[in-house]
């Protein structure tokens, strides 16, 4: 993304509104803001810290994805409770 990482995007959704889903799908690598190489799972960690909802990790399969999106749709029908 070019003004803002993925990181930096789901802190401020999730500062925005704390309701709003977020999937965040790595495959680790190179860290460009960080100059490093990290694990696959370290970024997801990171995103499961600043409050992504569910975390993917690559390769992953259309079908794991529509899942991820359809439970988190599902969350968002059921009703608050107290």
């Amino acid at each position: 993304m070019p003004k803002e990482d993925g990181l930096e995007t789901i802190f401020d959704l999730k500062t925005q509104d704390p309701r709003i889903k977020t999937i965040a799908i790595s495959g680790g690598g190179s860290w460009a803001p960080y100059g490093s190489q990290v694990g696959p799972d370290e970024p997801l960690d990171m995103a499961t810290h600043f409050g992504a909802d569910r975390t993917l990790k690559k390769p992953i399969k259309i079908q794991q994805l529509l899942a991820t999106v359809e439970e988190l749709l599902a969350v968002n029908d059921r009703p608050d409770t107290l």
